[in-house]
């Protein structure tokens, strides 16, 4: 049978397998392909954050890993998301692609 490669409309390749069945949370990407991590900016660009979606299983598990890996204590547990406080989208990106996401 020949290999099939499934791609999408932003050029986005899923991974086959890379996801380790180890981790007790998951995150879902866009229907585009992407990561769903979002920058926010409120008060007039004084307050940033930065938004993680489309979570399943242990929240409390992926928070405290993303604390470690930004550094940052402030992080609020939402219904779905996770909020952290300050700029580290391209953080959370790259340790999510690293964890298979």
């Amino acid at each position: 049978m020949k290999d099939v490669k499934i791609t999408t409309t932003s050029g986005f390749v899923p991974r086959s397998g890379d996801i380790s069945p180890d981790l007790p949370f998951a995150v879902a990407r866009s229907t585009h392909g992407q990561l769903p991590v979002y920058s926010r900016t409120a008060n007039g660009g004084t307050r940033r954050s930065t938004i993680v979606r489309r979570i399943s299983g242990d929240v409390d598990k992926l928070a405290h890993d993303l604390m470690v890996v930004t550094g940052e204590n402030e992080i609020r547990l939402r219904y779905g998301s996770i909020e952290i406080k300050g700029n580290h989208t391209k953080t959370v990106q790259q340790y999510l692609l690293g964890q298979g996401f």
